[in-house]
């Protein structure tokens, strides 16, 4: 007996591009004071105009089954949480509508925050996601709309329930990092092409903490002979800047995924330093209580990009 095929929802009630054009214009300035579930039913109303005002005729596609019905009277919510949209990855609706619950610790801005400010937000346990005006300087993002995804798709690798704690303790020693020592200085005074490096790490990589550890080691050895520095210094100094001792910066040192390299000698190796990296942030999610906050004003102007 074949089973029954689930029951397509009812589209929400319709949406034309100038009821949204004036939702967002009553929303747009209220933005930055916004939290929680009213910044994330914010972003829901960005994300749709967007859709919309992008592909006009493809911005409504398939229904989303089962559908996710959050129970919030904004029309744009209920949109994302039915209907498939242009654009709009599943993962990255699931992370919007779990905004609008409260389940995510993000920042809705109306600028673009610099790197250094979004390492910040990443160790205390929070992102943004910026919510550019129509004709804002995008970076390598193709639209405002592009780049509000771009945040939003990092935002979920970063709430990633397998890898946030290991990645917000990483962050919180990349932070540290940044505030005095050697590696302020180096930040500072070394190559452009480290800074961009750094900065590419600290703010916009997210996933398994073992990958932006990699990547982080990885840049630190190439730029070390430029700046007439051995390699295997710049990795204890690297190490060091993260907390590591004992065993666990052995592990640091030799951690590889080469093929010529015992299998369980590598996942010891992550182990430990999965373990370290998320023992730190686990500490940090269990103490930091206070919104963050960027400069005066959430969301100073800076046109890098994250």
């Amino acid at each position: 007996m074949q089973p029954h095929a689930p029951a397509i929802p009812a589209d929400p009630p319709p949406l034309a591009l100038d009821v949204l054009d004036a939702r967002w214009d009553t929303l747009q300035a209220v933005v930055p004071t916004l939290l929680g579930p009213e910044a994330g039913r914010a972003a829901c109303v960005y994300v749709l105009r967007g859709a919309r005002k992008t592909a006009p005729k493809r911005w409504r596609q398939g229904p989303r089954l089962p559908a996710d019905l959050p129970g919030m009277d904004e029309p744009a919510v209920a949109w994302l949480a039915q209907r498939h949209v242009y654009r709009v990855e599943q993962h990255v609706a699931a992370g919007l509508l779990a905004w609008t619950r409260d389940e995510r610790r993000l920042l809705a801005l109306r600028t673009v925050p610099s790197p250094l400010e979004v390492l910040g937000l990443q160790a205390a346990g929070w992102r943004c996601v910026s919510l550019l005006d129509d004709d804002a300087d995008c970076g390598l993002q193709a639209s405002p709309f592009e780049f509000a995804l771009h945040d939003l798709c990092h935002a979920e690798h970063f709430f990633d329930p397998a890898h946030h704690a290991a990645q917000v303790g990483f962050f919180s020693r990349l932070h540290a990092m940044t505030q005095a020592g050697i590696w302020q200085e180096r930040l500072q005074a070394w190559d452009p092409q480290w800074q961009t490096d750094w900065h590419h790490v600290a703010s916009d990589m997210n996933g398994a903490v073992l990958f932006l550890f990699s990547a982080l080691r990885r840049k630190a050895q190439l730029a070390a002979p430029r700046h007439d520095v051995a390699a295997p210094q710049v990795v204890s100094e690297l190490l060091q800047g993260l907390g590591m001792q004992g065993e666990v910066a052995e592990a640091g040192r030799l951690f590889s995924v080469h093929r010529d390299v015992d299998r369980a000698l590598v996942m010891q190796w992550a182990g430990l330093l999965t373990d370290h990296f998320g023992s730190l942030g686990l500490q940090v999610l269990q103490t930091a209580q206070q919104v963050p906050t960027l400069g005066t004003h959430r969301g100073l102007a800076n046109p890098s990009g994250h």
